[in-house]
């Protein structure tokens, strides 16, 4: 479920949604890496992720790589890279999967396994 449009004992109209559910073949893992990093993923093709609660390092497809560089967003800002240009990369997890990922999840990523 991505969101719930209503809390109990609230009035809803007929025929209103209720919630918003996300499919698995529609979740996706989304991160930032610099220009080098953007471009090895690239010709790679797949990145490593990882979460808390997971057994082992899945393979994540490439599915698109920002057009343009942009500065760090302010959220994942550190003091050792104040003016380091990044790339928003996003990439699909295999189907069977992809079930056990949730939205805002925190994962490790590694271009190399």
């Amino acid at each position: 479920m991505l969101r719930i449009f209503y809390q109990p004992h609230e009035y809803i109209a007929p025929n209103a949604p209720i919630m918003e559910v996300l499919r698995p073949q529609d979740r996706k893992i989304v991160f930032y890496g610099t220009p080098s990093q953007a471009n090895q993923i690239r010709q790679q093709g797949f990145v490593w992720v990882h979460c808390a609660r997971c057994a082992q390092w899945e393979k994540a497809k490439l599915k698109m790589i920002g057009a343009t560089q942009a500065y760090m967003p302010q959220f994942l800002f550190s003091g050792q890279s104040p003016g380091q240009s990044t790339q928003e990369i996003q990439a699909s997890l295999p189907q069977p999967s992809a079930f056990h990922w949730h939205p805002g999840q925190p994962v490790d990523i590694q271009i190399e396994h």
